[in-house]
């Protein structure tokens, strides 16, 4: 009779809730450093959190309009972006996503909480997840945060500091701006086509939903950090 393994079986990276098409699923840290660099610039440092058993990951990296933009599921990992990079944004769907800075920490949660990262050296850890990391123009993201605030006059003070997690969901909508989960059904459609697509409309509502995201977190204070 064969031998049989006692270890259980790992189970299969799943695919991606959108933009499979030109997916790549690989084995090791450089594809995932090169993926994830979109957002974080600078990736360092990076390592399976159980190296015996590799590091496997499905990615895919695209643009919507010209705001960059990544979407991977991936075994659980670590690693550090030790540059100054321009500001992310991380919505994961699956899994819990860790972020620390030198100033502050906080957490991602599959579907309930996203994370935008200021730009500053930060250090991730990922248990297994599936994640959209969107690396937004800045002051364009700060434009639509003033005109979704409740003060667009500027008095709301939207710098960025370390990192901020706030709470969002996929099927929440608000007048003028789709849920996410219908916007990103939008993007996936358009993806998928065989001949290139404009995404420019989609892209101004993508920053319409960034905006009203990240003035919630700082205009109404949904914020969860705490000093390291």
């Amino acid at each position: 009779m064969p031998e049989t393994s006692n270890r259980p079986r790992r189970r299969p990276v799943p695919l991606l809730p959108l933009a499979n098409r030109g997916s790549v699923l690989a084995v090791g840290a450089q594809a995932l450093r090169d993926a994830l660099s979109c957002a974080f610039q600078a990736v360092d440092e990076i390592q399976a959190v159980m190296p015996a058993t590799g590091l496997r990951h499905r990615s895919n990296v695209f643009t919507i309009g010209s705001t960059r933009v990544c979407v991977a599921a991936m075994d659980p990992v670590r690693f550090e972006s030790k540059a100054r990079a321009e500001p992310c944004l991380v919505i994961p769907f699956r899994g819990r996503l860790r972020f620390r800075t030198e100033r502050c920490q906080c957490l991602a949660t599959g579907g309930r909480t996203a994370v935008f990262c200021s730009g500053e050296p930060v250090q991730c850890e990922f248990g297994p997840c599936t994640a959209l990391f969107v690396s937004p123009d800045p002051e364009r993201l700060k434009f639509a945060s003033r005109l979704a605030s409740a003060d667009p006059a500027g008095d709301l003070e939207l710098q960025l500091v370390g990192c901020r997690a706030t709470g969002f969901g996929f099927t929440r909508e608000s007048a003028g701006t789709p849920a996410l989960a219908r916007l990103l059904e939008e993007i996936s459609r358009a993806l998928e086509q065989p001949e290139p697509v404009s995404l420019l409309g989609l892209e101004d509502l993508l920053y319409r939903w960034m905006g009203e995201l990240l003035a919630a977190c700082l205009n109404a204070g949904r914020v969860n950090r705490r000093p390291r």
